[in-house]
């Protein structure tokens, strides 16, 4: 055989390792690929088992499960208590017909119309503050219990005002 026939077998039989070797790794990736989305399904229905478990036995779990629906439910008052601070630092509440999230100052649910009570409270306590700014702006802004009607010294120093 000359060189250069040595030559060409040997870059062919070169040639046709390196693609079966891609092949072989491609292939591979697939299965690896395909072996991960069906670890993830098994994962899902594990998770979908838990979680009916735990709905459908909570008060009467058996003992291996107890330590596992106890730190649920620990971990889903936590979640309450978080979402309620969410909440009171957007000021919103939950309404007591329907639950939805409205602003705490409408009187009425703006999803099923019912009554808010803190609205209410809170509109009513608005109101009597107005009412009691407009009476002091009333008596020339003097506070009560100004000395008398002809009293000149000004707000910020009268001395019924207790800002000397």
């Amino acid at each position: 055989m000359s060189f250069f026939d040595k030559l060409g077998k040997t870059i062919s039989d070169t040639t046709h390792s390196v693609v079966e070797k891609t092949k072989s790794s491609t292939d591979t990736i697939r299965l690896n690929g395909l072996i991960s989305d069906e670890e993830r399904l098994i994962n899902a229905a594990y998770l979908n088992m838990g979680k009916k478990y735990a709905e459908l036995h909570s008060g009467d779990a058996e003992p291996e499960f107890q330590e596992f629906l106890s730190a649920i439910a620990a971990s889903q008052e936590k979640i309450s208590g978080y979402r309620e601070q969410i909440r009171k630092n957007k000021h919103l509440l939950v309404c007591q017909s329907c639950g939805a999230e409205i602003p705490e100052t409408v009187l009425f649910c703006t999803k099923c119309g019912a009554e808010n009570p803190v609205g209410k409270r809170l509109a009513e306590e608005r109101a009597a503050k107005e009412a009691a700014e407009r009476a002091q702006r009333g008596r020339g802004g003097r506070p009560p219990g100004c000395c008398t009607a002809e009293c000149t010294a000004p707000v910020y120093l009268h001395p019924a005002a207790g800002l000397r």
